[in-house]
């Protein structure tokens, strides 16, 4: 019975020695880094969360080397045991330069919020939307409730093909809802045309992507 406690506890100590591993910490780390970018830059500003990020990565990096050194000492070890950890932080490395986090986050957030944001352009060709800045009529606060919708302060820009901001034609109107909101008209999100033609400033548009009817995806 005591061996087989023993053989028990040396297993729970190996066990959770793989799990305490730095590796193990900082992938996690920079996985949710990759997940959760977009969102922490619109939380923290496209100035703090980017430095933020390159220091998680240089941290990673770091634990990297400390594994491929460790990985290199321990000569007494079987080969995949030594570099174990030198294996997970690779393929970690690889997921978090080419998995496409950003076109999954945007797929997720364009078709879970799609009915949400169909009530807002509603409420923009019902005129419904206030607009709460007199020196530029084209952007609206969305209503309590649906201030997630656009980041960058809850606001959209409702305009239409004539560049009309109050009196609007229901069948030309655009409504764009930022996913990301920098500086210097850097900004991305979706932008719904009525008349499903592309924004009229699409050819100055890093990427433009016909989503569906009415429905584009914009990257200035």
């Amino acid at each position: 019975m005591q061996e087989k406690t023993l053989g028990q506890h040396s297993c729970f100590q190996s066990w959770f020695s793989e799990w305490s591993s730095p590796s193990v910490y900082v992938s996690f780390l920079l996985l949710a880094t990759c997940v959760f970018f977009w969102d922490g830059v619109d939380l923290l500003t496209p100035f703090i969360f980017p430095l933020i990020a390159a220091t998680v990565w240089a941290l990673f990096i770091g634990v990297l080397i400390g594994a491929l050194v460790k990985a290199q000492s321990a000569k007494n070890q079987a080969l995949s045991r030594r570099f174990r950890f030198v294996i997970i932080d690779l393929v970690v490395a690889l997921v978090a330069i080419f998995f496409p986090f950003t076109n999954v986050r945007n797929f997720c957030d364009f078709n879970f919020n799609f009915n949400k944001r169909m009530e807002v352009i509603e409420m923009a060709r019902n005129a419904k939307l206030s607009r709460p800045h007199d020196y530029n009529r084209t952007v609206c606060a969305l209503p309590s409730g649906f201030e997630y919708l656009s980041k960058g302060g809850g606001e959209v820009i409702v305009t239409d093909a004539n560049n009309h901001t109050d009196k609007m034609d229901p069948r030309s109107f655009h409504v764009l809802f930022y996913t990301f909101c920098g500086i210097l008209r850097h900004y991305s999100g979706f932008e719904y045309s009525a008349d499903d033609k592309p924004p009229s400033d699409a050819k100055d548009a890093r990427e433009t992507v016909h989503l569906r009817k009415n429905w584009y995806w914009v990257a200035y």
